[in-house]
C-alpha cells in the first residue's frame, strides 16, 4: 500500500492539519510507503523544517518530492512505480502553467502576515480582498493553464496514472490515455493498493 499526501503546508497558519492527524491516517492505512508530494513543509514561512521533516520520517518509509514551497525538504523531482502492470508517475506539478508563479510567494507572505498579526474580523476582510484580486481572476486562469499543459504532455507519454498536486484542487478524472489525479491539499490524501486500485480520500468524509 502506498499513501500519498500533497500540499500539507506544515508550519503555515493557513493549514489546519497537525502531525497527530497525519500519524492517525498512517496508523489507519498501514502503508508500506508514504509519499509526501511537495509543499509538505512551508519553508517560505517556517524555518525549522529539518526538525519537522525528522518527525515525519519517524512515521515509516517516507519519500519526499520537491514542491515550490519546500525545495529544501524534497529529495526527488518525481517518482515512478509499476503496480499490477500499471505505470504510475507522481510529482508535484508546479513546473507546469505559464505566468503568475512569482505571485505565489508574494501572496503566501501576505496571507501569513494577515493570519499572524490581525484580529479575526480584519483577517476575514483582508483575506477576502486577497482572494478576490488574486484567486478569482488571473490565478484561476494560471491553474487552468497548468492543468491543460500537464494533461496535454502526458497524453503523449506512456503512463497509465499521473498523480500531481500544487493546485490545491482535488481531482480524479479519466483522460483519453491515462487517469489523472490531483491530491488536492491537507484536506485530502490518496491510497494505491497492491492491485493498483487508487482512491482519493477526503479527510472527515463518511468513507474516510
Amino acid at each position: 500500500m502506498i499513501l500519498v499526501f500533497s500540499d500539507l503546508h506544515l508550519g503555515s497558519l493557513r493549514s489546519n492539519i497537525r502531525l497527530e492527524d497525519i500519524e492517525n491516517i498512517v496508523n489507519k492505512i498501514q502503508p508500506d510507503t508514504i509519499i509526501f508530494n511537495g509543499d509538505t513543509i512551508d519553508c517560505m514561512v517556517y524555518e525549522d523544517f529539518n526538525d519537522l521533516k525528522d518527525e515525519l520520517k519517524k512515521l515509516g518509509n517516507c519519500v519526499f518530492i520537491r514542491g515550490n514551497h519546500d525545495e529544501n525538504v524534497g529529495e526527488h523531482d518525481n517518482v515512478y512505480y509499476t503496480i499490477n502492470n500499471k505505470r504510475i508517475k507522481i510529482f508535484h506539478g508546479h513546473s507546469y502553467g505559464s505566468g503568475l508563479r512569482f505571485l505565489d510567494k508574494i501572496s503566501t507572505k501576505i496571507n501569513e502576515w494577515i493570519l499572524k498579526y490581525l484580529k479575526s474580523d480584519l483577517q476575514l476582510f483582508f483575506r477576502r480582498i486577497l482572494s478576490k484580486q488574486f484567486k478569482e481572476g488571473r490565478y484561476i486562469q494560471y491553474l487552468y493553464n497548468q492543468r491543460c499543459e500537464l494533461i496535454e504532455e502526458f497524453e503523449k507519454l506512456d503512463y497509465d496514472v499521473v498523480i500531481s498536486g500544487h493546485t490545491h484542487y482535488p481531482e480524479h478524472s479519466k483522460q483519453q490515455n491515462f487517469t489523472y489525479i490531483n491530491v488536492g491539499n491537507w484536506k485530502n490524501y490518496v491510497t494505491i493498493d497492491d492491485e493498483s486500485n487508487i482512491t482519493l480520500h477526503y479527510i472527515g468524509s463518511s468513507n474516510d
